[in-house]
C-alpha cells in the first residue's frame, strides 16, 4: 500500500509540468543568456526532425575495347528524431545560434 501511494504521488507530481515554447521573451525573462544557465533547461522536440547526409562518388573511364564505362555509387545516412524527444543544450555556435 505504501508503494502504491508513492507511485500515485509521483505520477501526480510529474503530470504537473507544463511545456512552454522557447522564445526570446522566455530567454530574457529567465536570464538564459549564458551557456551555464541554459544547460539547466530541459528541451523537447516539437516536430519530427530528419537529418540526412548523402555522399555520391563515381568515375568514368574506358574499357579495353574502347567502350565508355561509368561507375557511380551513392551512400545516404538518415537519422529521424520523433516529436517529444528530450534534448539537451550543448553549446552556442560562433554565429550565436543554439
Amino acid at each position: 500500500m505504501k508503494y502504491l501511494a508513492i507511485l500515485i504521488l509521483g505520477i501526480i507530481l510529474t503530470s504537473c509540468g507544463q511545456k512552454v515554447p522557447y522564445t526570446n521573451q522566455i530567454r530574457d525573462e529567465f536570464d538564459l543568456e549564458s551557456e551555464k544557465e541554459i544547460k539547466k533547461v530541459q528541451f523537447f522536440v516539437s516536430q519530427t526532425i530528419i537529418l540526412t547526409r548523402s555522399k555520391e562518388s563515381g568515375n568514368t573511364g574506358t574499357a579495353d575495347d574502347g567502350a565508355l564505362v561509368t561507375n557511380e555509387s551513392k551512400v545516404e545516412d538518415r537519422i529521424t528524431i520523433p516529436p517529444q524527444t528530450k534534448c539537451i543544450f550543448e553549446k552556442y555556435e560562433a554565429t550565436g545560434d543554439i
